[in-house]
């Protein structure tokens, strides 16, 4: 599979989260995000869960169980081979981020963030950054 430099994916994927509709397991903070980080390494964080759930209540079962969003994207991306980076995210990193006390997936543009929540597409200046992680 052929990848794409980091500012192209940067690009598809803000053009994706501003234009498309929030769908559960398609299209949501982290099927978004996996996508990117599919684009970027060739490899799928989100491969054990995709297809598995479309709504908001099987959504929450699965953060659940993992004990929380960020724990959900740790464990997929650990599943192929990335662990947190310690210290500060740079540009193009995946990120995990609070947004109003939910732990959202999203991109790290320094100094903003960009993720996609059912309330649409934000860009957040500073976020509060849970996890982080970088393919570069």
């Amino acid at each position: 599979m052929m990848t794409a430099d980091m500012e192209t994916a940067i690009r598809l994927t803000l053009e994706r989260m501003d234009k498309t509709v929030f769908t559960r397991g398609t299209n949501d903070c982290d099927a978004v995000m996996a996508d990117y980080w599919l684009m970027r390494t060739g490899l799928d964080p989100m491969a054990k869960w995709r297809g598995t759930y479309n709504t908001d209540e099987a959504a929450e079962a699965l953060i659940l169980a993992a004990g929380g969003n960020g724990n959900l994207v740790e464990e997929g991306m650990r599943s192929i081979g990335f662990e947190p980076k310690d210290g500060q995210p740079a540009r193009g990193d995946f990120i995990v981020m609070d947004f109003h006390g939910d732990e959202v997936a999203g991109l790290f543009l320094d100094p903003r963030a960009a993720f996609k929540t059912a309330r649409g597409s934000f860009r957040k200046f500073r976020p509060t950054i849970l996890k982080a992680w970088s393919c570069d």
